[in-house]
């Protein structure tokens, strides 16, 4: 699971140096006004985790004001903290690093693991932008786009276009017009072979005849190789011998010991260094001799010197009691004045306080729910009078109709319409052609008496029955018209336009009801504010008369005397301090400055007194400096005395070792095995070419070719050149056989060859190969792409959606309070959605109010983001006021919803609402973190 559990904004549109640092796993409702900042803020944790927008987007937010372009998520995952920032300096989506404690290093691709950003903002942060965005809910493909948009992370047109492009690549005409024209095609090579078959076989030849060619080829190169390997041998023949040569001086230089020019160097440096070390030695003893007659010279005054610290403390001391004894008299003058100007002041506030000055306690945010209650109460008081005109303006709606008559009415006006499509009303007519129908067929069937007289018996009770029936009906209308002409309604030729006029005050009289509704709620809540009044001033001790204002004045008043009361007190304070300074310090004084000549008695004497200890203090401490530095030279020296013996002793130490190395005793005899060292040195140089001019022959390595060069002689390496060059002039003269037939035969071909028929057909046929395996290729990945993509879909509408809507269908029966408690898909298409009521009644979803719709909306994208979070895991939900258009009591549900949700992922709501925090406040949810934009 991530969280965010801070935020710090450097820089990102109008938001500047911004800081939330009390954020929660669970819900946090992040409150301020318009244009605070709440969408800026939503897009910004988008931005750090994503990047920035490319330069020229308006979702860039670059600073306004020149700020650091970025800031900071602190995040928690899996246990561990993590600090992301992410800051503008050259990659256009800015430069991201994430700084952990933890072992183990995640980054945000493996958090959100395939998650990119459009999925995250169509799935996990929504708001205001979304659902503004749905230009008419009552267009139900709308919505089908925006499911859409949140599942796959792609809007469903351009999953259609995709689709649609992809049946038009599967169009295989022009494969079809490829394999005639390659039939074609190869048809005509067939006859052109035909009246080729001799070139074919000139190429067969001519094969055969270059085969032999490259056999000759080969063995001439073999030749050749082998005569320049001899030639190289005899060339260098003389190199071997110089190497030979070079050997035999080396063995008789030798000589004992290890030497090299850095030893020999080291050598020559050392006898040096050891005859500046001796000389330095003896100049170190004759500095020490003159010092120490120089220390016995000084004499110093230890008592003087033993109470410095003392007297250079008092000295210090004298500086700032000085200051004191000069503040000190000031703050007198400034108290007595003081003590005059909060007595008048008390005076003047017995009126307004029901208890003493001194037990007044203003809490610190006293003044700011004052203001706080005048502000609620001014926009209580706006809203009011808003209501109040509303009530006037629907008011003048109803004239003659009373607003509760209104649905008795409709049901009269539905029953008179219900009657009016009967066909029994134009019974009249009916009768008279019925009766005619029946006596023209009692005419016709005179001659049977029997089915005459049945006839004539049925006839008669069903003239009764339709003429009670159209009686029954026709007294049901007149009453229903007098039951409408008592209610105000007189027009009943065009019910239908009276239905509609009807419904249209209907609406108008349930917005009444609830502008009603909510004018009383806002009294109850002015009459709350002025109780909340009343106890404020009661809890502090004012009167609870005063107005608003008033009490902020008061609390001026208060603040001001109180606060001189307290620099009084701080007066007092300051002066009980300044008078047992001074009197310490002059007990100090006694003290330590020889008590038993010195008695003080005023301040004066004693800064007197310790101004003369300075003085003579000071020319104790220039003779002890001297004394000190005398003393350091004198360490100094002797120091550097240890060290010339000991680099002294080393540097013989090393001289020794290098003689020793040599195998020598002297400095004459190292010289001259030295030199030998470097005879033989530049030998092994001479050595090194000539070898390496040796291995130069393609003969092995370098002991190879000395063990060759053993067993030859320069008179065997000329035969074999002379053998060599013989056998090549031999396969020399059998190429330029081969190749004069080569020629006669290409000569053949070539004049064949002069119809380009076969090679432009070869090419063609090439050319068409080529295509159809194009197209075969391209048919394949577009069949493909359209499997995958249509399985894809399939599984969404078949798998995915099904629990989507089911969560959201839970989500909305919580929110609707049971009104709505079912979400139905016909035939598996989104765009057949509809919502049952508890009752069972269908209703689609375009007769539904906007508020409802967007409701519906919301459900249906937390039951994705449930269905994601399965998938997924948990991530952090960014909502941006979703529930504007809910009422009180659908916010108070949703809210339910979402504390559930919060269980389990984090949930960041912004809000400029006032009404959310305050919810959560009346349903006591104080584990709900609340944070504020100012």
């Amino acid at each position: 699971m991530m969280w965010i559990k801070g935020i710090k904004i450097d820089g990102f549109g109008y938001l500047k140096d911004l800081e939330i640092d009390n954020l929660s796993p669970g819900l946090n409702i992040i409150y301020g006004n318009n244009e605070k900042g709440k969408t800026t803020l939503k897009n910004f944790i988008n931005s750090i985790i994503f990047g920035f927008y490319k330069k020229g987007n308006v979702k860039r937010y670059e600073p306004v004001e020149g700020k650091t372009h970025g800031g900071k998520l602190v995040f928690n995952y899996q246990g561990d903290t993590y600090e992301a920032s992410r800051i503008y300096r050259r990659k256009s989506e800015g430069d991201l690093e994430i700084i952990t404690n933890s072992p183990v290093k995640y980054t945000f691709s493996d958090i959100f693991s395939g998650i990119n950003r459009d999925v995250y903002e169509n799935i996990f942060s929504f708001g205001l932008e979304e659902l503004s965005s749905l230009n008419s809910l009552t267009d139900k493909k709308d919505i089908v786009e925006q499911i859409y948009t949140a599942s796959f992370g792609v809007r469903n047109d351009k999953i259609k276009e995709t689709k649609k492009e992809l049946e038009k690549g599967l169009d295989n005409k022009l494969l079809n017009k490829n394999l005639s024209e390659y039939k074609g095609i190869k048809k005509a090579i067939i006859e052109a072979v035909r009246r080729e078959e001799k070139y074919g076989e000139l190429k067969e030849r001519l094969q055969e005849l270059t085969a032999k060619m490259e056999e000759i080829e080969k063995e001439k190169l073999s030749l050749e190789k082998e005569l320049t390997q001899y030639q190289t041998l005899n060339n260098l023949y003389p190199t071997y011998q110089k190497y030979l040569e070079t050997e035999r001086k080396i063995k008789e230089l030798s000589y004992k010991g290890e030497y090299s020019e850095g030893d020999y160097n080291s050598l020559k440096t050392l006898i040096s260094d050891l005859e500046k070390l001796k000389k330095e030695l003896g100049e170190k003893e004759e500095e020490l001799i003159k010092i120490e007659i120089s220390l016995n010279n000084i004499s110093l005054d230890q008592n003087l010197l033993t109470k410095k610290e003392e007297i250079k403390k008092l000295g210090e001391w004298a500086i700032s009691i000085k200051e004191i004894n000069k503040n000190y008299q000031n703050i007198r003058n400034k108290y007595e004045d003081l003590k005059k100007k909060i007595s008048i002041a008390k005076i003047n506030l017995n009126s307004k306080l029901k208890k003493d000055l001194q037990e007044i306690f203003l809490p610190l945010d006293f003044k700011r729910k004052l203001r706080d209650l005048a502000e609620k109460i001014d926009i209580k008081k706006k809203e009011k009078e808003q209501k109040g005109w509303e009530i006037s303006q629907l008011n003048e709606s109803f004239h003659s109709i009373k607003g509760e008559d209104l649905g008795e009415i409709l049901s009269l006006l539905y029953q008179l319409k219900d009657l009016g499509n009967k066909k029994g009303i134009n019974l009249p007519q009916f009768l008279v052609l019925l009766n005619a129908a029946i006596f023209a067929l009692l005419v016709w069937q005179g001659s049977y008496p029997f089915i005459t007289s049945l006839l004539g018996f049925t006839i008669i009770p069903l003239n009764i029955w339709l003429i009670y029936k159209w009686l029954k009906d026709k007294n049901k209308m007149i009453m229903i018209k007098s039951a409408l002409k008592e209610k105000g309604i007189f027009d009943f030729i065009n019910i239908d336009l009276e239905i509609n006029k009807l419904q249209s005050l209907m609406v108008n009289y349930q917005k009444l009801q609830r502008v009603v509704e909510e004018k009383n709620f806002i009294e109850r809540e002015l009459e709350e504010v002025k109780r909340e009044k009343e106890k404020l001033f009661s809890q502090v001790g004012f009167n609870i008369d005063l107005t608003i204002k008033e009490g902020l004045e008061l609390v001026e008043e208060v603040s001001k005397i109180k606060e001189l009361i307290e620099e009084g007190e701080g007066y007092k304070r300051n002066l009980l301090e300044g008078e047992g300074k001074i009197s310490e310090f002059i007990q100090k004084c006694e003290k330590e400055l020889d008590p038993i000549d010195t008695n003080f008695f005023s301040l004066d004497e004693a800064l007197a007194t310790v101004k003369l200890k300075l003085e003579l203090l000071e020319k104790e401490e220039e003779k002890q400096q001297q004394y000190k530095g005398l003393k350091g030279q004198m360490e100094y020296i002797q120091k550097d005395m240890e060290r010339i013996l000991k680099e002294l002793r080393e540097k013989e130490g090393k001289y020794k070792e290098l003689l020793e190395k040599g195998q020598v005793k002297t400095e004459q005899e190292y010289e001259e095995n030295y030199r030998k060292f470097r005879e033989v040195k530049k030998l092994l140089e001479e050595k090194n070419n000539y070898l390496a001019k040796l291995e130069g022959i393609n003969y092995g390595g370098i002991d190879e070719i000395l063990r060759i060069y053993g067993e030859l002689n320069e008179e065997f390496l000329s035969k074999k050149i002379s053998n060599l060059t013989e056998e090549l002039k031999e396969i020399e003269e059998k190429g330029k056989e081969k190749s004069r037939e080569i020629g006669k035969i290409e000569k053949e071909i070539e004049d064949l060859e002069k119809d380009h028929s076969l090679q432009q057909l070869t090419l063609k046929e090439e050319m068409v190969k080529k295509q159809i395996t194009e197209n075969v290729k391209k048919l394949a990945v577009y069949k493909s792409c359209l499997l995958i993509l249509e399985k894809a879909i399939k599984e969404y509408e078949e798998k995915t959606q099904p629990d989507v809507l089911k969560r959201a269908a839970e989500y909305f029966r919580i929110i609707t309070a049971g009104r709505y408690n079912n979400i139905k898909v016909k035939e598996n298409e989104l765009t057949k959605m509809s919502v049952v009521q508890s009752n069972g009644r269908e209703v689609p979803v375009e007769v539904l109010s906007r508020g409802t719709q967007e409701q519906l909306y919301i459900c249906i994208r937390l039951g994705l983001i449930k269905e994601f979070t399965k998938k997924k895991g948990s991530l952090p939900l960014l909502f941006d006021d979703i529930f504007v258009n809910f009422d009180e009591k659908r916010t108070e549900l949703g809210l339910r919803v979402l504390l559930e949700l919060a269980k389990e992922q984090q949930i960041l709501f912004f809000t400029c609402h006032q009404r959310i925090p305050d919810l959560l406040r009346k349903e006591e949810e104080s584990h709900v973190n609340l944070a504020f934009l100012s």
